[in-house]
């Protein structure tokens, strides 16, 4: 990268930094404060802080197509105030001279977002509900409670207690017959995985033989149809939490079983798309920078990103929720709105003067 890119680009990666950093803090006191009313005898606030702590990079993520815009509005608008980019102009540096120095800097940031999206949000909200789950429920700290419904070929599982993926309690099995009726019902106590098995215990188990009902009680049984710990450990997460392969992998498997993979597809979807509009978005700066925000001070500037900003994720999660909704296809659903600010972005770099 030559000395006048690499400079642009600094100047743009430092101001978002510093935005970070700032709607970072503002956003922890807030979530701080909102959950204060959490806090009890076995919640306590350096619990509560950790929570938000581990959070963080899962709230930094949607705020990161907002913090990329400001903090190239800021960097570039400093250069401007300072004249740098009027002299850049005049020994003939091009606007898409600019704007391309602008996206060598915003490389670096949709390289740490798509990080940050499959790797550090995913285990941060997993510890995070770990340590609520050990101070609400007494579980050991890798223990996950939620409960969860899955199906594997003829059975339906409700498992309302999860320790681990390899350990679960209070488990209803259904079983469906060729014809879709029901023709058993199974209620396990607890269930463990041991040398690629599931072995239940204290299993009472109901069978429907047309009129006929038969009840039976058993103290230990083998369960080869249980559901496997690497599905049930993706099941138990939210969408948000799941790495890209994770999300793969649960897609695979929903398909499989013939369940419904709309609301992971978009998931999926957005987590891809996410480093890309990052891109956008710093790329939509360079012309309100060099056009009518030229002369602006840092006030208006920081004014008109967080309104853009403010706009465009309202617009994306409107269109996420209308494709759940309506059932569009989720990858132009998660596209689209990047789509059209880039077309956007590229109208107003064309028509940019001076």
């Amino acid at each position: 990268m030559k000395l006048l890119d690499r400079h642009i680009a600094t100047h743009v990666l430092g101001f978002s930094l510093v935005v970070a950093f700032a709607l970072m803090a503002l956003q922890s006191f807030i979530t701080l404060a909102a959950e204060a009313d959490d806090i009890d005898e076995t919640f306590g606030f350096v619990d509560l802080a950790l929570v938000v702590l581990l959070q963080t990079p899962g709230i930094l993520l949607v705020l990161l197509p907002i913090i990329a815009l400001i903090g190239t509005l800021l960097g570039l608008g400093a250069l401007a105030q300072q004249g740098e980019i009027v002299a850049m102009r005049a020994s003939g540096v091009s606007v898409l001279r600019i704007g391309g120095a602008t996206l060598a800097g915003g490389a670096v940031l949709a390289a740490f977002t798509l990080l940050t999206t499959d790797v550090i949000a995913p285990a941060g909200e997993r510890a995070a509900e770990r340590i609520r789950s050990e101070a609400r429920y007494g579980t050991d700290p890798g223990a996950l409670v939620r409960p969860v419904w899955l199906r594997s070929g003829d059975e339906i599982y409700h498992v309302r207690r999860v320790e681990d993926p390899e350990n679960v309690e209070a488990v209803t099995v259904y079983s469906i017959g060729d014809d879709g009726e029901l023709v058993a019902i199974s209620e396990v106590e607890r269930a463990s995985h041991r040398d690629g098995e599931w072995q239940a215990e204290d299993v009472r188990r109901t069978r429907f033989a047309g009129d006929a009902v038969e009840r039976e009680r058993i103290d230990t049984l083998e369960w080869p149809s249980g559901p496997s710990p690497d599905v049930l450990e993706l099941v138990v997460l939210e969408s948000d939490t799941l790495s890209i392969r994770g999300l793969l992998r649960l897609i695979g498997y929903l398909r499989d079983n013939g369940l419904d993979t709309q609301q992971y597809e978009l998931s999926l979807w957005q987590k891809l798309v996410s480093p890309l509009t990052v891109l956008v978005m710093m790329l939509l700066a360079v012309p309100y920078v060099l056009g009518s925000l030229r002369d602006s001070g840092t006030g208006q500037r920081l004014l008109v990103g967080v309104l853009i900003g403010v706009v465009f994720w309202v617009a994306n999660e409107l269109v996420a929720s209308s494709a759940l909704i309506y059932r569009w296809p989720p990858m132009p659903a998660s596209v689209a709105p990047s789509a059209v600010v880039l077309l956007y972005a590229l109208w107003r770099l064309r028509g940019t003067r001076g």
